[in-house]
């Protein structure tokens, strides 16, 4: 045989020896995996040895590890029974999902085991659950009596009971009641009743409110309040100091509150309302302040008033105020004038209402749209402002100067800053030549502005919502006139800055046009037969200045016993008088020595020609002749003219 045969047959005898013993191994552990487990039973902690011959008794095995990185490892059937997560370290029973290291769904059972008593251990005693604790065998579900419960301090708030509905506190150191709380489960409220104790308010931070009680005490203390009553009355009350309470805090009801002592003063901080009807009166001391509210009268120094306010004795005021109708101002009064304490006047020139309500004709109305109600005669105007109602009246000669004289002193009317008074002589420049409305919205604010001051001070500079006197370029007081307020340029009479249409009063009232736009009756008239009847030096048509100046060469010398016409100098020294209207805007009078100009506006000298009726303030066309002392005596009571119109006033 070749040698090189020989030595394939060898290869070939080699690996099939080999092939044979991979076999043999390989048969041997196929037989240990399927072998029978070991017949004996494997006590807590052995190891399991995979090297032991299977089925051999009392086998010691190797520890068994589960090893995944990031899968979870399940054992046990049905799958999700028991799952172990080396991930999150967390086990599930009855759920793949376990949220905690340990959960179960289903029921736990604890067995009945009492050998351990480390604190944490809980079992079962077939009655009840037990543990143990630091301190000992403890039951988890029976119930512990805590005889006292301090709250704060183990001294101050002792529990009493708890009764049903019922919390009950003791006093400390006995075991009476002091606070019970009751539940009203009809009223939906908590019930509180306090006796055998006293409720002392000092250091009571908030408010006290007491509801419906028990009996009550039958003693009173300093600085002590109780309700006591079964029908709901605040039978007694006792306040060491002060008894003081704001709005909401007390609220008593009818015949509830009879004060039997009062140690020093009720102070209310805010109103005392007591109801209305059923003559459920107040009275303070004997006579001294009576309230009836059933006819609405309080009566002072008397029980029975017979008006709204009664008052037996004197009564001494430092103002007074009427309500006064929309569309009019409150005027201050003036003794002087015989005017006191005042009176309401309209804050516009009067206007039609357009109806027939007042006399067969239109009522006079104090608004701010249309052009004034002109031509109209004196007795005609007395009659439409009388037909609006009891209490109203043409205004008179005096009222008028009662606003002319409030305005004169009132610094803020003074528009310039030079020496003296610059008084605004209105719409008198005939530019535009007509008489103006007053544009909705033109009213200024003055509610900001300082009246004692001149109008360009600069406290009194314009200001939106603030002070708008002075108004901004053509808005507000300048309004429809095309002038605006400057620091210079007064010319009284003349285009610029006198031509503002609104004043100010002393109360901080504003009303409009009492100089220029249109002229206005007053209820007075001069009676003059002859020249020497009028106000002198008489001439035909003439304007004089009320009193002389360094300049004036025309002025009254003879008033004819009405010197209440002459403007009031009390601020003023003699020589710089504001009478001349050539320097101050106060206006002048003009006089006739004839007939004056009836309803054909001509001096036919009838009967009513020896009467001359007073015009007041200027038109639009008066230049420096208007003003708020203006006063004009050419017309007769029923002469009329297109700028001739009226004002009305309630008393």
């Amino acid at each position: 045989m070749p040698k090189k045969q020989k030595i394939i047959y060898s290869l070939i005898l080699v690996s099939s020896i080999f092939l044979i013993f991979i076999m043999l191994v390989a048969h041997s552990r196929i037989k240990s995996i399927l072998a029978d487990p070991p017949s004996s039973k494997f006590s807590p902690g052995q190891v399991l040895d995979p090297e032991c011959e299977p089925g051999s008794s009392n086998c010691t095995v190797n520890n068994l590890a589960l090893r995944g990185a990031n899968t979870d490892i399940t054992t046990l059937s049905p799958a999700g029974s028991l799952i172990i997560s080396p991930l999150t370290g967390k086990v599930g029973i009855s759920t793949s999902s376990p949220a905690e290291n340990l959960v179960i769904y289903g029921a736990l059972r604890l067995g009945y085991n009492a050998s351990s008593s480390n604190p944490g251990t809980l079992f079962w005693n077939g009655s009840d659950i037990m543990g143990y604790t630091a301190s000992g065998l403890v039951s988890l579900s029976a119930t512990t009596t805590v005889s006292n419960i301090g709250i704060g301090s183990s001294t101050i708030g002792i529990l009493k009971s708890i009764n049903g509905n019922t919390l009950q506190f003791k006093n400390i150191g006995t075991s009476s009641n002091a606070i019970t709380l009751t539940d009203d489960t009809i009223n939906n409220l908590v019930k509180i009743g306090i006796s055998e104790s006293d409720l002392t308010l000092s250091n009571m931070g908030g408010v006290l409110n007491i509801a419906k009680g028990g009996t009550g005490l039958v003693t009173l203390g300093a600085n002590q309040i109780f309700y006591a009553s079964s029908t709901d009355a605040l039978l007694g009350l006792a306040i060491g100091t002060k008894f003081s309470t704001s709005s909401d805090i007390l609220s008593i009801s009818a015949n509830a509150l009879n004060f039997t002592e009062i140690a020093d003063a009720l102070i209310l901080d805010s109103n005392l309302i007591i109801e209305a009807g059923n003559n459920y009166s107040l009275s303070f001391a004997t006579s001294t302040l009576y309230i009836d509210t059933l006819n609405q009268r309080v009566g002072i120094g008397t029980t029975s008033p017979l008006s709204s306010l009664y008052v037996i004795g004197t009564t001494t005021a430092t103002d007074f105020i009427t309500i006064c109708p929309t569309g009019y101002v409150w005027v201050p009064g003036n003794p002087r004038l015989g005017t006191m304490p005042g009176f309401c006047a309209m804050k516009y020139e009067a206007k039609s209402d357009g109806t027939t309500n007042c006399a067969g004709t239109a009522c006079p109305v104090s608004i701010e749209s249309g052009a004034p109600w002109v031509s109209i005669s004196q007795n005609s105007a007395r009659t439409q402002c009388e037909a609006l109602g009891l209490r109203y009246y043409l205004i008179s000669d005096q009222e008028w100067m009662t606003i002319a004289e409030d305005i004169l002193a009132t610094p803020i009317n003074d528009i310039d800053a030079d020496a003296q008074i610059q008084l605004s002589t209105g719409h008198t420049d005939n530019s535009p030549a007509a008489l103006q409305a007053v544009t909705a919205g033109s009213d200024p604010i003055i509610s900001g502005c300082n009246l004692r001051l001149n109008l360009e001070n600069a406290a009194n500079a314009y200001s939106v919502g603030v002070c708008e006197m002075q108004g901004s370029g053509s808005i507000k007081g300048y309004d429809n006139t095309g002038n605006s307020w400057s620091t210079t340029g007064y010319s009284p009479g003349a285009t610029g800055k006198s031509q503002l249409r609104t004043f100010a009063l002393s109360n901080g009232n504003v009303i409009w046009d009492i100089a220029g736009n249109a002229d206005e009756w007053t209820d007075n008239y001069i009676y003059s037969a002859s020249a020497e009847m009028m106000l002198l030096p008489a001439a035909s048509e003439t304007w004089l200045d009320y009193a002389s100046s360094s300049d004036t060469t025309a002025y009254v010398t003879n008033y004819q016993g009405l010197a209440y016409l002459k403007p009031s100098v009390f601020r003023y020294d003699t020589v710089n008088y504001i009478l001349d209207a050539d320097d101050n805007g106060a206006g002048r009078v003009e006089v006739d020595n004839d007939c004056g100009l009836d309803a054909s506006n001509d001096e036919t000298c009838d009967s009513d020609a020896n009467y001359h009726g007073f015009l007041r303030g200027g038109n639009f066309n008066s230049t420096s002749n208007g003003g708020v002392y203006s006063l004009n005596l050419l017309y007769s009571p029923v002469g009329v003219s297109t700028s001739i119109g009226f004002r009305c006033v309630y008393r």
